[in-house]
């Protein structure tokens, strides 16, 4: 159950285009607070906000360094959501699979 309510975190993380555009500047390099909240046209809590929910879901590590705090993407959840849309896509892929040779071969006998 708790592994679903992680997935459920990082699900609803990504649902935001500000916050997929955040880790997407993160994996490119690290960066302070005030560069990722000069990168958008909202305030700078508004730009908190986000780093909180990727933070919440796993997806971001946030570092004090002096007066600063520095972002990191962390890929660990990331990989674990691509392992589940992995698992989800095959399993699919193979009941349309199995669909499509069961409905072609009623098909050619009904002829």
């Amino acid at each position: 159950m708790e592994e679903n309510q992680k997935l459920d975190k990082v699900f609803s993380a990504l649902s935001d285009s500000t916050r997929r555009s955040i880790l997407v500047q993160l994996k490119k390099a690290p960066k302070t607070l005030m560069e990722l909240a000069d990168q958008y046209d909202m305030s700078f809590q508004g730009v908190s906000k986000h780093l909180k929910v990727l933070e919440n879901a796993e997806l971001l590590n946030k570092e004090k360094n002096g007066r600063q705090y520095i972002c990191r993407h962390k890929a660990e959840m990331l990989t674990e959501a691509i392992t589940w849309i992995s698992h989800q896509h095959d399993f699919w892929s193979q009941n349309f699979d199995s669909l499509d040779q069961f409905l072609n071969k009623n098909d050619q006998s009904g002829k």
